[in-house]
């Protein structure tokens, strides 16, 4: 089973909180994921939480998450710094052609007003 980011990190946070005994929001916690329970492992993580069978979901989940950690799409971490500065350089390069609209603008009325007042050649 490919794991989506999203998931994978609610079910990090599954076996945390199962981890330190945090029942109330383990509860809270599982409800998201009931638009997953599509997928029989999650069902079945669902199943044994919703039984208070908190080791075996525990083991479930590290399960899952080794399963789906042995491949990973990978992404560079470059990629949002560039994007990023690519987001930058657009804001410049608009700015600059802003800035030479309105130069070409007031060479347009300063051409304009050199021939009325001097003629044109």
């Amino acid at each position: 089973m490919n794991l989506a980011p999203e998931l994978t990190t609610r079910l990090e946070a599954i076996k945390s909180l199962l981890a330190i005994g945090e029942f109330e929001l383990i509860e809270m916690a599982a409800q998201r994921l009931e638009d997953h329970r599509i997928e029989p492992a999650i069902a079945e993580i669902l199943n044994l939480l919703r039984d208070r069978r908190f080791s075996a979901a525990s083991d479930q989940i590290g399960k899952l998450l080794a399963e789906g950690a042995r491949i990973v799409p990978w992404t560079d971490p470059e990629i949002a710094l560039l994007k990023a500065e690519l987001g930058k350089l657009a804001e410049d390069v608009a700015r600059v052609e802003a800035d030479k609209a309105e130069v070409d603008h007031l060479m347009a009325r300063f051409m304009a007003a050199h021939n009325r007042h001097l003629g044109g050649k």
